[in-house]
């Protein structure tokens, strides 16, 4: 595992991203609002989080990113979060394993953030039938996440 340098003009990108998806719709959600404001942050703090984890920082540093995206989606999908066009926020805990852990490590990761995102396929598959087009967006979601 090597350690991971954040270029400044990286975190900025993360954070004009972060910002496009504050204005996707619903707006004006507290939750989203809160959620979003925490993954900038911890974004920004983050070196400094790893250093004070030690070898565990940057482990905990993926996780937190997995977890506070798949928080987003329950706060933003309706009728279910597996909708949710919040999807794309998987990308920065996938981009800050690759950073980190090089391509095993990635994959790793990678197959970790889609589990987190199937989740919540199974509460969906009891109130929705999926089609093939369902399956096909949901492929598409999970192969470029």
């Amino acid at each position: 595992m090597a350690e991971r340098a954040t270029p400044r003009w990286l975190d900025l990108l993360w954070l004009i991203f972060l910002g496009g998806l504050a204005l996707l719709p619903p707006l004006r959600e507290a939750h989203k609002d809160v959620i979003l404001l925490g993954i900038g942050i911890f974004q920004l703090l983050e070196a400094q989080f790893v250093r004070s984890a030690g070898k565990i920082g940057p482990y905990c540093v993926v996780a937190i990113k997995i977890s506070l995206a798949t928080i987003l989606l329950g706060h933003t999908g309706d009728p279910a979060p597996i909708s949710s066009s919040y999807w794309p926020i998987f990308w920065l805990p996938i981009m800050t394993a690759a950073g980190y852990f090089g391509p095993l490590g990635t994959l790793a990761w990678s197959t970790l953030a889609c589990g987190a995102y199937a989740s919540y396929l199974i509460p969906a598959m009891r109130e929705f039938d999926i089609t093939r087009e369902g399956i096909a967006e949901l492929l598409l979601r999970m192969m470029f996440p």
